[in-house]
Order: structure tokens, then sequence, then C-alpha cells
């Protein structure tokens, strides 16, 4: 029994002291961002992993999925080992995350996965502790609603205008083809109705009717969840040169007074100078005939 309980002694300080050898001499760390946003590709984002002590080294290959090695991890996000470089390796976070997430990076590698290059052992599992220089950063998006398009509302107060369409885009968010014949508020007059959502996410909204006065302002559109049926209730910001132009009628214009017609003033007749060698001769008269008288019978 005695022989027994020194084995057992024995044994336990054998285990105690292989213990001790793996744990504090090496340590993990971890240095980069994984930044994106929820429900986008985010590309490759590149973390490193650096073991502290050179005797060490990770036992991977490249392209191996590490994923495992990070346990708050977001969900639809994948971890590779992109490349391998002397007692570091660069790990490639791909996907696209499901879930928003703000904190740092916590490592755990694997027991068998980190080696010590003097007795060829792994070191069980090795666990950094995070810091600010590695991170997790995943956004939602905030959706958004802004005018496409310059827009402008004319017509002239008491008379039908033309239809004309307003143009908002919206971005971050989605929309159902059943909006489509949606009524807004009415605005003096004016009736503004979705005619269509273009591929793009726009929303095409047209004006028509009779406007009531006079009216110079911002058009002013605001999106509600439960109207339009997205996930959005949105105040779309004003902007300058969406505006109303409606005028008022103008009454016509008087015709001028003719004009009093001015008086006819003769022209004086000048009578022009008679020469001497013009002059008429006088008129000699009635022509007298004398008989000469030769003698008394």
């Amino acid at each position: 029994m005695k022989k027994l309980l020194i084995i057992c002694i024995c044994l336990l300080f054998f285990f105690s002291c292989k213990t001790v050898k793996a744990s504090p001499l090496v340590t993990v760390e971890a240095d980069g961002t994984v930044d994106g946003f929820v429900g986008e590709d985010i590309g490759s984002k590149i973390v490193v992993l650096k073991l502290t002590d050179p005797d060490y080294y990770f036992e991977v290959e490249k392209n191996d999925d590490i994923s495992n090695w990070f346990p708050d991890i977001p969900e639809g996000l994948t971890a590779k080992v992109a490349a391998y470089v002397s007692d570091n390796i660069h790990v490639s976070f791909e996907g696209v995350p499901l879930q928003e997430k703000d904190e740092f990076i916590f490592v755990a590698v694997p027991d068998g996965s980190v080696i010590d290059s003097n007795s060829g052992d792994g070191i069980g599992v090795l666990e950094n502790t995070p810091s600010e220089n590695a991170e997790f950063k995943i956004a939602v998006k905030e959706p958004q609603a802004v005018y496409e398009r310059q827009a402008l509302i004319t017509g002239t107060a008491g008379e039908a205008i033309e239809p004309q369409k307003v143009y908002v885009q919206l971005t971050d968010t989605t929309c159902e083809a059943s909006m489509i014949g949606h009524v807004f508020p009415e605005h003096n007059g004016l009736t503004p109705v979705c005619i269509d959502v273009l591929s793009s996410n726009v929303l095409i909204i047209e004006y028509t009717g009779i406007p009531e006065n006079e009216d110079r302002s911002l058009i002013h559109t605001l999106l509600l969840n439960e109207d339009l049926k997205c996930d959005l209730d949105l105040e779309v910001p004003d902007r300058e040169d969406v505006r109303f132009d409606i005028g008022v009628k103008e009454a016509p214009a008087e015709p001028d007074p003719e004009p009093e017609p001015e008086p006819v003033v003769p022209e004086p007749v000048i009578e022009e100078p008679v020469t001497e060698e013009e002059a008429p001769l006088p008129d000699p008269g009635p022509a007298i005939h004398i008989i000469p008288v030769t003698g008394i019978e």
C-alpha cells in the first residue's frame, strides 16, 4: 500500500511538472481589426497572431480553417490562415456577418496547435488576454432616405398642374412592391402618390391636383414604416432644389388707351418768286382799230 502511494505521488509530481512547463512560457498576441456591416461581405480582414517566445511555433498550414480559435467570432464569418511568417500567422476573416459585434478579439489556440520547438510537444490550450489591438467592429447600418435628384413642382394656384415627379433614394433598407399606389398626405391641394419603385430602391412620387394657394416652400416627405411596409420610419432631409413653385394667376392686363389724334396743321403755301424775264405781259385789253380819215365828203 505504501509502495502504491509513492507511485501515485510520483505520477502527480510528473504531471504537475509537465503542466508548469506548458504554461506561462509563451503567450499569443493578436493585432488587427475585423470591421464591416451586418449583411454585407467584409472582404478579407487580416488579424496577426504572434507568439511571444521564438522557441514555440504554430502547427498550421496555409488555408487551414481556424475559426474555432475564436470563440466569439461573429456568426457568418470564417477565419483562415492566409500566411505563415516565422513566429506569427496572418489570419483572414471573411464572409457576411449576420450579427452585430463590438468587442476585443479573444483567442483560444487548441491543444496541439502550438509546439515547443525544443521538445516537439504541444503545450495545450493557449489563450490570449484580449486587448484593444484586436477587435471585432461589426455594425448595423442605419436606413437612410434622401432625394435622388432635384425637383420643382410648378403651376398656378387654382389651375390643375401637369403630373410632376419627386424621386426618393432609399439605402440600407428594403421595400415591398405593394407600396406602389401609396397616397401621401395632401399638400396645398396637391396629392403625392408613389407610382413606382425602381430596382435601385428609388421611390417615384408623383404630384397631381389643383394647388389652392401660392407656394414657394420646400417639399417635405415623411416615410412611415406602417404606411410603406418598409423596415424604416424616416423623414427625408429637406433639399433646397426640391421645392414648390406655385404662382398666382395674373389679372389680364388692360389695353392701353388709344392716343388722341394729333391735329392736322395745313402746311403754309409759299409762292415762288417770279423773275422779270418770266413776268407775264400786261393784258392789252380789247383791240382798238383806228381808221385814218383822208377827207370830208
